[in-house]
């Protein structure tokens, strides 16, 4: 059930387990515009970013932003460079 999956992935984040970012990030290009601005807006309070995005955009703009958001995602999952 996305619903519960995705209050899954708040709780997590909001307590600091950094798990559960992957499915909010994923959150923002459901087809479910409820779902989108609930991803933003935990994704905006935890991280204090937007990268640009916003729920109601056009769907190329937030494709865009939501490139920016994976880009993050990426490089915090990355190791560290020796």
């Amino acid at each position: 059930d996305d619903g519960v999956r995705y209050e899954a992935a708040t709780a997590l984040v909001r307590a600091g387990d950094a798990r559960g970012m992957p499915v909010l990030v994923d959150g923002l290009v459901h087809s479910d515009p409820r779902v989108r601005s609930r991803s933003i807006n935990i994704l905006q309070q935890v991280t204090g970013e937007t990268f640009g995005y916003r729920a109601d955009d056009h769907p190329h703009e937030r494709r865009a932003a939501v490139a920016r958001w994976t880009h993050w995602l990426d490089q915090r999952a990355a190791p560290p460079r020796k």
